[in-house]
């Protein structure tokens, strides 16, 4: 039988997933980076060109997902507001009723 997971569970694990890509076009971008600084003498101009493609692409998708996770921390903001608003209604109507 499975067991039911709490969706704090879920989030946690999107924004590890997240992070994660992040560290890792991080990382990459640094490694090329550093590649090119290296080689620089002994690359051709196509190759240090293509390199600096390269390590802009993985510049890219890290800020790509820094928006990603940007955007999903407010939403979550937005839906924990939204939860704890309608606890708050939920428990007004009961005491009035």
């Amino acid at each position: 039988m499975r067991k039911s997971v709490k969706p704090a569970a879920h989030i946690g694990f999107v924004l590890s997933l997240i992070r994660e890509d992040i560290h890792h076009y991080e990382n990459q971008e640094e490694k090329i980076n550093n590649w090119i600084q290296k080689s620089i003498l002994s690359l051709k101009c196509t190759e240090i060109s293509l390199l600096e493609e390269l390590r802009d692409e993985y510049h890219r998708k890290a800020m790509v997902q820094k928006q990603i996770a940007k955007e999903f921390q407010a939403t979550l903001g937005m839906f924990q507001h939204l939860q704890n608003f309608n606890e708050f209604s939920d428990q007004h109507v009961y005491i009035n009723s």
